[in-house]
C-alpha cells in the first residue's frame, strides 16, 4: 500500500484526542482478502455529531417499529439479507439510498478512513504450516491486517496531527480478541521489537495510546462506519463492480490507497 497525506482541508491540532474505530471484513474462508477498515474521529468535535447524524438516518430510512437498536450492517444492506431479505419491501433502489447517505459521512464530518489488508493466498504461501487449519489461517491473516491498519493509523496521526493521541476501538470479536491484543501489545514493546529485529518506522506505537478497547456495533455507531470502510475496500479489491462506485466515493477520504492508485486530490 502507498501512504497518502490527507489534504484539501486545513488540519488543526487544537484538541488532543481522536478515536480510531476499526472493524474487519473477509472473515469467511471464501474471501481472498482479510481487510480491516476504520475511521478516525475527533473525540470533542465530531463524535457526538456523527452519532446524532446516523440516528437521523435510521429515522429517515427504517420504519419506526424497527428503529430501536437498529445497526447498519453493510453486508445485509448491500446483499439484501437478514433484516433486508424481503426484496419487495427492500428493493435495491431503497437499499442503495441508505448506502448513498452512509458514504457521504466521512466528507460531511471531514473524518479520514484507513484500512489494512492481507491477501490470504500469499499469506498461506508464507506460512504453509497453516494450510491445514483454515480457521487459524483466517484468524492470523485478520490479525496481520489489523496490525497493518494500526500502522496506518499511527502514521496518519503522526503526519497530520503530530500533537494528538489516538485511542483504538475495535469490534468485539471473541474469537480474535486475544490474538489482536497480543499483536497490539507487541508493537508497543520497544524491547520486544528489537529482540525480534523488527524495524518499521511506526513501531513502537507513539500516538496510539493504551490498549485496544472493544465494543459492539449496536452500542457504537462509528464501528458501523468502520464496517462500511472494510466492506467497500474488500469489494474494490475483489473487483466487485456494484461496490466500486461506493469505494470511489470513499476514496477521497482514505488515508491509504492500494499501491498504484492515485488520490482524487492529486488527479
Amino acid at each position: 500500500m502507498s501512504v497518502l497525506s490527507i489534504s484539501g482541508h486545513p488540519l488543526s491540532a487544537e484538541k488532543l484526542v481522536r478515536f480510531a474505530y476499526v472493524d474487519e471484513a473477509g472473515t469467511s474462508r471464501n474471501d481472498p482478502h482479510a481487510v480491516v477498515g476504520g475511521i478516525l474521529i475527533h473525540a470533542d468535535d465530531v463524535l457526538l455529531p456523527i452519532q446524532r447524524h446516523m440516528d437521523e438516518l435510521v429515522k429517515k430510512h427504517i420504519p419506526e417499529p424497527d428503529r430501536d437498536g437498529f445497526v447498519f450492517h453493510m453486508t445485509e444492506i448491500f446483499s439484501g439479507t437478514r433484516y433486508f431479505k424481503d426484496r419487495e419491501m427492500w428493493p435495491w433502489e431503497r437499499r442503495a439510498a441508505i448506502l448513498d447517505d452512509l458514504v457521504k459521512i466521512p466528507e460531511i464530518f471531514e473524518s479520514p478512513m484507513v484500512f489494512g489488508f492481507v491477501e490470504k493466498a500469499e499469506f498461506a504461501d508464507m506460512h504453509p504450516q497453516l494450510r491445514a487449519d483454515q480457521k487459524k489461517l483466517d484468524l492470523y491473516a485478520n490479525a496481520i491486517a489489523f496490525l497493518a491498519c494500526t500502522a496506518i493509523i499511527e502514521h496518519t496521526v503522526r503526519t497530520c496531527w503530530p500533537d494528538e493521541v489516538v485511542q483504538v476501538v475495535a469490534e468485539d470479536n471473541p474469537h480474535a480478541r486475544s490474538t489482536i491484543r497480543q499483536g497490539h501489545s507487541f508493537v508497543r514493546d520497544r524491547n520486544g521489537l528489537q529482540e525480534a529485529s523488527i524495524k518499521y518506522n511506526v513501531f513502537p506505537l507513539e500516538r496510539i495510546q493504551g490498549g485496544i478497547l472493544f465494543s459492539d456495533k449496536p452500542e457504537c455507531r462509528p464501528l458501523q462506519l468502520a464496517d462500511m470502510c472494510a466492506f467497500f475496500v474488500r469489494g474494490h479489491l475483489r473487483g466487485n463492480e456494484r461496490a466500486e462506485p461506493y469505494y470511489q466515493r470513499l476514496k477521497k477520504w482514505l488515508a491509504v490507497l492500494p499501491t498504484g492508485e492515485v488520490s482524487p486530490w492529486n488527479e
